[in-house]
């Protein structure tokens, strides 16, 4: 199978609010609408054309998941150029110069320019070619791929014939070819639903060089054809590039937050044994300090009844006496504990002010990262 060396009725109503959100000529911004989608729609436009799914795009914990499919036909990738694996679940669309290969349940895009693109799509048809029903057609486009493209020439010339064998020639050219292929992180994966494979328009759209904006009021996503560069877009939304730079900087936020939590919790740990300790040997002192003037205390009663002084106003006045004598021990021990305590808290709180004070801004950072990606709009990288 491909991939394995690679890559382990709302009917009338619905279409009258379809043809209000699409404007005539273009957006402000001066974009030209590429496509529209509504959430729980069929039907949906490219261009001025009506066209129809056999799914409708849903709402799932606050994102908008389109079929990928319909999505990519809108965005000009032909019928023959999106490629399934069942076995591998992977997926594979060509169009434009643009490959984008997706795995379902497992977040980031692997995106392929131009004739490394090209090549991939090219060989996934090779494989395909021997279960055409139109042997005559199969073999023109062996044919024609063996003199456009050299580089599959081999696959080409024994598909037809010996698909294992192409199949494999094509493996070790996959194997090069993913060497040079630029991954894009996303923050959530592929889904199938109804036999169909969902995923945020943005994604996709922005990897062949269009730009999204999501309206929550109608629950409409839109399409935009932006820059002639590919991953590039007009206007204040981010492109292909930017996205994946951000994306990369949210990665190595959540990375850097991860690590200074685990210095601060490591910290508190250290601080918080450091007054288990202290309370420790105040409760050992306390219970040497009572028990030695039970003692004295014992010692001095056996004392006075032995001269019959037991119940004197003597023995009264030697018990208190004691007892004074030990309440300046038992304050110590206990002034000691707070002067130890005090200086555990201020260490504590100076070695954590900074690591706070860091994880906080990280925190911030990481926040308006992730609001500017939701958003699509701009942030200085």
């Amino acid at each position: 199978m491909w991939l394995r060396a690679a890559l382990t009725s709302a009917a009338v109503f619905g279409l009258a609010l379809l043809l209000c959100f699409w404007p005539s000529v273009s957006d402000a911004s001066g974009e030209e609408l590429q496509a529209v989608f509504v959430v729980g729609e069929k039907r949906y436009l490219v261009g001025n054309e009506t066209r129809f799914m056999d799914v409708a795009p849903f709402v799932e914990q606050g994102r908008t998941y389109v079929p990928i499919r319909y999505l990519a036909y809108s965005l000009g990738v032909p019928g023959w150029a999106v490629f399934w694996d069942e076995q591998t679940r992977v997926a594979y669309l060509y169009g434009n110069g643009t490959g984008v290969f997706l795995t379902i349940g497992e977040p980031g895009l692997l995106v392929l320019r131009g004739r490394d693109a090209a090549l991939v799509a090219n060989g996934l048809l090779l494989e395909e070619l021997p279960r055409w029903s139109d042997r005559e057609k199969a073999l023109a486009e062996a044919v024609r791929i063996f003199y456009e493209y050299p580089e599959l020439a081999q696959c080409a010339a024994v598909a037809m014939e010996n698909p294992a064998l192409a199949s494999q020639l094509f493996e070790g050219i996959l194997t090069d070819i993913f060497k040079r292929a630029e991954f894009v992180p996303t923050d959530v994966a592929p889904v199938i639903r109804q036999e169909r494979t969902f995923l945020p328009a943005r994604f996709v759209a922005e990897a062949f060089g269009f730009t999204v904006s999501w309206d929550h009021g109608t629950q409409t996503v839109r399409v935009f054809r932006g820059g002639s560069d590919t991953g590039q877009r007009a206007g204040s939304g981010l492109s292909a590039q930017e996205r994946v730079k951000l994306e990369q900087r949210k990665q190595e936020l959540e990375l850097a937050i991860s690590d200074v939590e685990g210095k601060i919790k490591k910290l508190k740990n250290e601080y918080r044994y450091q007054r288990e300790l202290i309370e420790n040997n105040y409760n050992s002192a306390m219970e040497r300090l009572k028990k030695r003037e039970v003692e004295e205390l014992n010692a001095l009663i056996k004392s006075l009844y032995a001269r019959g002084l037991g119940g004197s106003p003597l023995a009264e006045y030697e018990r208190k006496k004691l007892e004074e004598a030990y309440a300046p021990l038992y304050r110590q021990l206990e002034e000691e504990k707070r002067i130890h305590l005090r200086r555990i808290e201020a260490d504590e709180r100076l070695a954590l002010e900074p690591l706070e004070k860091s994880l906080a801004e990280l925190k911030k950072l990481h926040a308006e990262i992730v609001a500017v990606l939701e958003s699509g709009g701009k942030l200085a990288l």
